[in-house]
């Protein structure tokens, strides 16, 4: 499918559209009108039928307004509080959050066979996505992760108040009919509320509110909604009290169902192209410390500032925004009069103009002939082409109107992705597969897999694109139990190191270690920089006389350093030095732990 955008010409009461080829020139577009915003209301009126209504008043967000001077302004305000460095300060709620999804993954999923053990993914990310954007938010979840369910029916509202603005929106005709509700909501005959989750906002506020006036506030975190009031006192003139529900709701509606529709992106790509998940879960093996689970930790947590910095993750990440962009309706804006010139020919100004990422994004000129391919690694290849591709993304928006948070977004999936592949072993294959290798699966730590690999998912386009019959299963991990006496002041204690081959063994070796720890063999070789083996074969001599008896063939011997391999094994392994196990008070210790049992 080729890159372009949409035209709109301005009929009467019909639709015209023409499609153009041309990524780059809507982007460009884009730009122009941004700086004409304040003169020309650039934004089209399909903004309109997006907008909430609480008590009476329309709510407006920085998605739905169509009033440039008010969306600049109150950007200009909040901006601040969604920069890196300001995200980076949430991070401990977003650990909070994952902390009960691994929690009820466990309770509710692990070890279980047939109905009890299948996970609809998408629901519980959802789930998980709504609860860590209320935690930073209100400093309180929503309960979905707990509950396992659609508290106040949120998500769902969500749903099908995008697809009610999505369909009414696209078609002058509905507008006028549909949009009557909204009229009657803005001269105040009805005074309620039209989204549940404007009752959970209002009554957070109030309790805020009341907390700081009483002296009672929790100085020890500032949430969002602590800033948006502190925003609100500095600039009353642009954050009213109305602005502080709008934001804080905004982070609901716009935020939650977004970061649940890539997460489910990601994962469904992953799971359908083993080898990028292999590759993807060696780099975090790697990479991220500690690699294995110990018999005190419930998951391997995720820090941000580590997980953003890695190559193969980010193309990973990359490669799910772009085949699979959250948004799928069309952003519209008006062409400012008396008009201007698009791909070579004039358009009027009134005229409709949009852009899909759907198209964007498969655009063939930019991200090549298999942009219909789940493939990560055209994002590693060429720097200049990178460059070129990330312009033409459209998953966060362009421009002034860019997602401000963005950021948020990306902790949130930094965090999870790589937290859930390190806690949770991903395997590509069918129940019956599992079920001949179950004996194996035991020496496993946790694992997903997909029901039925062949099966695609469902989509469907409610303005965003959500994903259903998506169902994966989950094998829990076993922490290592076993601790380890050693005799020694400390695990490489002897000054002199020396190294060994490793050849016949590596077969039985492979099988005493997780595949994380196989991986990475190859860094405590003799010379890790250099992985020859020279002639592959280890001669053999005689002892009296020196002469060379035999040269045996040793294809592929690893030549190791015996520091540097004790060092990879001990990884997660509690190590008790200075001891020796026939000297442990059987009262302190339980003997099944000297054995691993």
């Amino acid at each position: 499918m080729p890159g372009g955008l949409f035209i709109t010409f301005p009929t009467q009461k019909s639709l015209s559209r023409t499609f153009m080829n041309d990524t780059q020139t809507f982007k460009r577009l884009l730009a122009l009108m941004v700086a004409d915003a304040l003169l020309f209301g650039v934004k089209s009126d399909v903004y309109f039928a997006n907008m909430g209504v609480v008590k009476g008043k329309l709510a407006p967000t920085l998605f739905s307004s169509t009033d440039p001077k008010w969306h600049k302004n109150v950007r200009k305000a909040v901006n601040p509080f969604f920069t890196v460095s300001a995200v980076t300060a949430y991070e401990a709620y977003v650990e909070k959050t994952i902390r009960t999804f691994v929690r009820e993954m466990d309770q509710r999923f692990a070890d279980r066979d047939g109905p009890d053990g299948s996970v609809d993914l998408h629901s519980w990310l959802e789930y998980y996505a709504f609860d860590s954007i209320s935690e930073l938010t209100y400093s309180k979840p929503l309960g979905f992760t707990e509950n396992g369910r659609d508290m106040l029916g949120i998500i769902g509202w969500v749903a099908s108040f995008l697809k009610y603005g999505f369909i009414v929106s696209s078609l002058d005709d509905l507008v006028d009919t549909f949009s009557i509700d909204y009229n009657i909501y803005r001269v105040g005959i009805y005074n309620g509320v039209t989204f549940p989750g404007a009752a959970f906002a209002l009554k957070r506020i109030e309790e805020r509110k009341s907390q700081k006036f009483m002296g009672k506030g929790d100085e020890t975190r500032e949430d969002l909604l602590d800033k948006f009031l502190r925003a609100g006192k500095e600039r009353p003139d642009i954050i009213s009290d109305q602005e502080v529900l709008g934001l804080s709701l905004s982070m609901i509606i716009a935020g939650a169902e977004t970061s649940a529709i890539s997460l489910t992106a990601i994962f469904y790509y992953l799971l359908r192209t083993p080898g990028c998940y292999s590759k993807l879960e060696a780099e975090l093996f790697d990479q991220l410390k500690p690699s294995s689970l110990t018999a005190d930790m419930e998951y391997l947590p995720t820090r941000f500032s580590e997980s953003i910095e890695l190559p193969y993750l980010n193309a990973c990440i990359r490669e799910a925004f772009r085949m699979h962009p959250a948004l799928g309706m069309l952003t519209e804006r008006i062409v400012p009069s008396p008009g201007r010139v698009i791909c070579g020919e004039f358009i009027p100004g009134g005229t409709l103009v949009g852009s899909n990422p759907w198209v964007e994004q498969r655009d063939k000129t930019v991200f090549g002939e298999d942009s219909d391919v789940y493939r990560p690694e055209r994002w590693l290849e060429n720097e200049e082409k990178r460059h070129g591709m990330e312009r033409a993304m459209f998953n966060f928006g362009a421009g002034n109107h860019v997602c401000m948070g963005q950021n948020i977004a990306r902790m949130n999936i930094f965090k999870l992705v790589p937290t859930l592949i390190r806690t949770y072993e991903v395997i590509l294959a069918t129940p019956q597969e599992l079920a001949s290798h179950s004996g194996r699966w035991s020496l496993m730590k946790r694992q997903i897999s997909m029901e039925d690999p062949e099966k695609e998912w469902t989509i469907v386009n409610g303005a965003n694109m959500k994903q259903t019959d998506f169902n994966v299963r989950l094998r829990k991990r076993e922490a290592v139990q076993a601790t380890i006496f050693e005799r020694e002041g400390y695990l490489n204690q002897r000054p002199r190191d020396w190294n060994f081959g490793v050849f016949w063994a590596q077969e039985a070796l492979n099988q005493c270690l997780p595949s994380n720890l196989q991986s990475r063999l190859a860094d405590a070789r003799v010379d890790p920089v250099d992985a020859r083996n020279y002639d592959n074969t280890l001669p053999i001599f005689n002892a009296e006389s020196g002469d060379l008896l035999i040269r045996q063939p040793t294809p592929g011997v690893l030549r190791l350093r015996r520091s540097a391999f004790r060092q990879l094994i001990a990884e997660g392994l509690d190590i008790q030095v200075s001891i020796l196990a026939s000297t442990v008070d059987d009262q302190s210790h339980r003997w099944e732990e000297l054995i691993g049992l």
